[in-house]
Protein backbone atom coordinates (compact mmCIF):
# COMPACT_ATOMS: atom_id res chain seq x y z
CA UNK A 1 0.00 0.00 0.00
CA UNK A 2 2.91 2.64 0.21
CA UNK A 3 3.90 5.22 3.02
CA UNK A 4 1.32 7.61 4.10
CA UNK A 5 3.11 11.19 4.50
CA UNK A 6 1.23 12.92 7.28
CA UNK A 7 1.22 16.94 7.29
CA UNK A 8 1.23 18.83 9.86
CA UNK A 9 -1.18 20.41 10.00
CA UNK A 10 -4.00 19.33 7.97
CA UNK A 11 -6.82 21.17 6.58
CA UNK A 12 -10.23 21.04 8.25
CA UNK A 13 -11.84 19.84 4.95
CA UNK A 14 -13.52 16.50 5.29
CA UNK A 15 -14.21 13.99 1.96
CA UNK A 16 -17.49 12.01 1.83
CA UNK A 17 -16.77 8.21 1.28
CA UNK A 18 -19.58 6.73 -0.68
CA UNK A 19 -20.73 3.74 1.29
CA UNK A 20 -19.36 -0.13 0.84
CA UNK A 21 -20.78 -2.37 -1.16
CA UNK A 22 -23.34 -4.42 0.75
CA UNK A 23 -22.05 -7.80 0.29
CA UNK A 24 -19.68 -9.99 -1.43
CA UNK A 25 -15.57 -10.22 -2.53
CA UNK A 26 -15.79 -6.94 -3.65
CA UNK A 27 -17.13 -5.85 -0.62
CA UNK A 28 -14.55 -8.02 2.19
CA UNK A 29 -11.73 -6.34 -0.12
CA UNK A 30 -12.75 -2.81 0.00
CA UNK A 31 -13.36 -3.51 3.66
CA UNK A 32 -9.44 -5.09 3.61
CA UNK A 33 -8.40 -2.51 2.18
CA UNK A 34 -9.93 0.74 4.01
CA UNK A 35 -8.84 -1.60 7.45
CA UNK A 36 -5.23 -1.47 5.74
CA UNK A 37 -4.81 2.06 5.03
CA UNK A 38 -6.18 3.17 8.49
CA UNK A 39 -3.35 0.48 10.24
CA UNK A 40 -0.98 2.32 7.47
CA UNK A 41 -1.74 5.60 9.10
CA UNK A 42 -2.12 4.93 12.44
CA UNK A 43 1.47 3.00 12.45
CA UNK A 44 3.08 6.30 10.52
CA UNK A 45 1.93 8.54 13.79
CA UNK A 46 3.26 6.03 16.09
CA UNK A 47 6.23 5.40 14.18
CA UNK A 48 5.68 1.31 14.36
CA UNK A 49 5.42 -1.12 11.48
CA UNK A 50 1.78 -1.11 9.86
CA UNK A 51 2.34 -4.99 9.68
CA UNK A 52 2.88 -5.51 13.46
CA UNK A 53 -0.87 -2.91 14.14
CA UNK A 54 -2.49 -5.71 11.77
CA UNK A 55 -1.16 -8.94 13.40
CA UNK A 56 -1.61 -10.91 16.37
CA UNK A 57 1.64 -10.17 18.39
CA UNK A 58 2.69 -6.95 20.17
CA UNK A 59 3.18 -5.03 23.34
CA UNK A 60 0.92 -2.59 24.67
CA UNK A 61 2.75 0.38 22.41
CA UNK A 62 1.10 -1.69 19.19
CA UNK A 63 -1.78 -2.46 20.65
CA UNK A 64 -2.35 1.28 21.45
CA UNK A 65 -1.61 2.28 17.71
CA UNK A 66 -4.05 -0.54 16.47
CA UNK A 67 -7.13 0.16 18.89
CA UNK A 68 -6.34 3.82 17.23
CA UNK A 69 -6.01 2.14 13.84
CA UNK A 70 -9.68 0.35 14.24
CA UNK A 71 -11.10 3.17 16.03
CA UNK A 72 -10.25 5.13 12.49
CA UNK A 73 -12.09 2.44 10.42
CA UNK A 74 -14.92 2.77 12.51
CA UNK A 75 -15.68 6.17 12.94
CA UNK A 76 -14.16 8.01 10.11
CA UNK A 77 -14.37 5.49 7.14
CA UNK A 78 -17.72 4.19 8.26
CA UNK A 79 -17.31 0.77 8.36
CA UNK A 80 -19.22 -1.34 10.71
CA UNK A 81 -18.01 -2.72 13.64
CA UNK A 82 -18.15 -6.55 12.41
CA UNK A 83 -16.45 -5.24 9.22
CA UNK A 84 -13.54 -3.68 11.23
CA UNK A 85 -12.79 -6.81 13.33
CA UNK A 86 -12.63 -8.66 10.12
CA UNK A 87 -10.31 -6.62 8.64
CA UNK A 88 -8.01 -6.66 11.79
CA UNK A 89 -8.99 -10.51 12.43
CA UNK A 90 -10.43 -9.40 15.69
CA UNK A 91 -14.03 -10.52 17.67
CA UNK A 92 -15.99 -7.26 17.13
CA UNK A 93 -16.00 -6.75 21.09
CA UNK A 94 -12.24 -6.25 20.64
CA UNK A 95 -12.71 -3.76 17.83
CA UNK A 96 -16.00 -1.97 20.38
CA UNK A 97 -13.52 -2.03 23.80
CA UNK A 98 -10.45 -0.48 20.90
CA UNK A 99 -13.07 2.34 19.88
CA UNK A 100 -14.29 3.13 23.23
CA UNK A 101 -10.92 3.83 25.04
CA UNK A 102 -10.00 5.69 22.12
CA UNK A 103 -13.01 7.82 22.33
CA UNK A 104 -12.60 8.46 25.80
CA UNK A 105 -8.80 9.84 25.29
CA UNK A 106 -10.75 12.50 23.06
CA UNK A 107 -11.89 14.35 26.07
CA UNK A 108 -7.72 15.17 26.40
CA UNK A 109 -8.05 18.40 24.12
CA UNK A 110 -4.33 17.25 22.26
CA UNK A 111 -5.60 14.02 22.14
CA UNK A 112 -8.85 15.13 20.37
CA UNK A 113 -7.16 17.40 17.83
CA UNK A 114 -4.46 14.59 16.85
CA UNK A 115 -7.79 12.44 15.77
CA UNK A 116 -9.06 14.97 14.41
CA UNK A 117 -6.36 15.61 11.76
CA UNK A 118 -5.81 11.71 11.38
CA UNK A 119 -9.76 11.55 10.44
CA UNK A 120 -9.03 14.66 8.29
CA UNK A 121 -6.33 12.61 6.22
CA UNK A 122 -7.56 9.49 6.11
CA UNK A 123 -11.28 10.50 4.67
CA UNK A 124 -9.37 12.54 2.18
CA UNK A 125 -6.56 9.96 1.23
CA UNK A 126 -9.37 7.20 1.10
CA UNK A 127 -11.92 9.21 -0.87
CA UNK A 128 -8.87 10.00 -3.05
CA UNK A 129 -7.96 6.49 -3.77
CA UNK A 130 -9.27 4.72 -7.25
CA UNK A 131 -8.67 1.05 -5.38
CA UNK A 132 -11.06 2.20 -2.09
CA UNK A 133 -14.14 3.42 -4.48
CA UNK A 134 -16.98 1.48 -5.83
CA UNK A 135 -19.53 1.51 -8.95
Amino acid sequence: MGNIAIPSSAPTMRATLPPPPATGEAARARCRALCRLAADLAAADADHPADAVLGRAGGRSIAAVRALAMYLAHVALGLSLRRVAAGFARHPSTVAHACRRVEERREQAVWDQRIARLEDIITREAARREDLRHG
